[in-house]
């Protein structure tokens, strides 16, 4: 399926609640499907034969309407998508299959697609008790909704009922909702970038100073300095001559060494609060090499201590900034978008290549532009008191 509205040529199609006929979908390669015993439709996801897929059946549990697939790239880590199909009618014991259901997809440590129609609505204000069941769920295996328009839209509702959930969000390029005739729902779509470079750690460059004594500095450099001829007259000369003395000496005495930092700004993660990531990252692997339900539950406490812990950290460190630099705004401003991410991703630079004057005439000028532009900024007070003065 390749919607003639979608951005991209659609590599994954997934169908839920959709009667098909099997004596026409049997022979077309790359359907996975699973029929309802009843009457009705099912689920099913169609990836053609370009990607390499298996099926895995034993992940789901026979109370879920679900397909799960493993998509294997090269030179990238596995996907698991899933689909699943959540009944108008169930009870509440679904939501504790798909947690456990999830639990299984989660302990093989690959990046995860949930995808389907699990009817709860997510665009309302106050959420219903199901629809928070769900949001739970996920902030529990760190999984997040990308879908955030309606997808089911009457002439009276309108509701946010089909979900696409990812425990990598970062690889998420473009996401949203395409309305079709075909039927009640929309159609969603995600477009995924294939792999994210890792950006480059940052070298730092220091001083060892762990074997360094200031009694042998002193005495090192001010014999080479009496020794040195200081006869030249140009002073950048001497500068030059001195500094390279200088840095001879500090390289025996306290030797240049490099170490790797965060290439993203984080100040607020604190000495005890790396050393509960470490311990989390522990049980993950622990918990994934051994297989236990009693260390993967250790884990997933772990991970939403770590969690809760990050974000009071980071919320005090910026409640901290602000109300500090309250009377600093470009301070303030630097350190807020450094927090965000960078002016560069969330601001635009607008070239303004012409405007018109108040005859009309078209300014190309860059600098007369400027001109009225100024003009008009310095003005606009005046004008703003005296169209108030005169409308009273």
């Amino acid at each position: 399926m390749t919607p003639a509205s979608a951005p991209e040529p659609t590599r994954d199609s997934i169908l839920n609640e959709c009667p098909l006929n099997r004596n026409k979908l049997d022979s077309l390669k790359g359907f996975w499907r699973k029929d309802r015993c009843r009457s009705g439709g099912g689920v099913a996801i169609y990836t053609g034969d370009i990607l390499n897929v298996r099926e895995m059946p034993s992940f789901v549990p026979e109370t879920i309407e679900a397909v799960c697939l493993e998509i294997i790239k090269p030179k990238t880590q596995p996907i698991l998508i899933t689909t699943v199909y959540c009944p108008p009618s169930s009870n509440n014991n679904f939501m504790d299959d798909l947690e456990n259901y999830l639990h299984v997809l989660d302990s093989q440590n690959k990046e995860m697609i949930l995808t389907g129609v699990l009817n709860c609505d997510l665009s309302l204000s106050i959420l219903q008790s199901h629809s928070r069941r769900l949001i739970d769920i996920l902030e529990l295996f760190q999984m997040k909704q990308v879908i955030a328009d309606p997808t089911r839209i009457t002439s009276t509702t309108a509701s946010l009922l089909d979900i696409v959930a990812t425990n990598r969000p970062d690889k998420v390029k473009e996401s949203g909702v395409i309305h079709l005739g075909i039927s009640d729902h929309s159609l969603v779509y995600v477009s995924l970038k294939v792999a994210v470079p890792r950006d480059k750690p940052k070298i730092v460059e220091s001083r060892n100073l762990k074997n360094y004594n200031i009694n042998y500095f002193n005495n090192h450099i001010s014999h080479l300095l009496r020794n040195s001829s200081w006869d030249h007259k140009d002073q950048t000369h001497l500068w030059i001559q001195f500094k390279n003395i200088f840095n001879y000496v500090s390289d025996i005495h306290a030797r240049i060494k490099t170490r790797k930092v965060r290439s993203t700004y984080a100040p607020w993660l604190t000495t005890e609060i790396r050393c509960e990531m470490n311990k989390r990252d522990h049980l993950k692997k622990r918990a994934v090499k051994s297989n236990s339900k009693r260390l993967h539950r250790d884990y997933q406490l772990k991970r939403n201590e770590v969690n809760k812990l990050i974000k009071s950290a980071k919320r005090g460190y910026c409640k901290d900034h602000i109300e500090l630099n309250k009377h600093n705004p470009k301070e303030m401003w630097k350190n807020i978008n450094q927090v965000i991410g960078g002016k560069g991703r969330f601001s635009k630079t607008t070239t303004i290549s012409a405007i018109k004057d108040d005859l009309g005439c078209t300014i190309h000028d860059e600098k007369l532009i400027a001109d009225r532009l100024n003009k008009y900024f310095v003005e606009v007070g005046c004008h703003l008191v005296l169209g108030t003065f005169l409308s009273t």
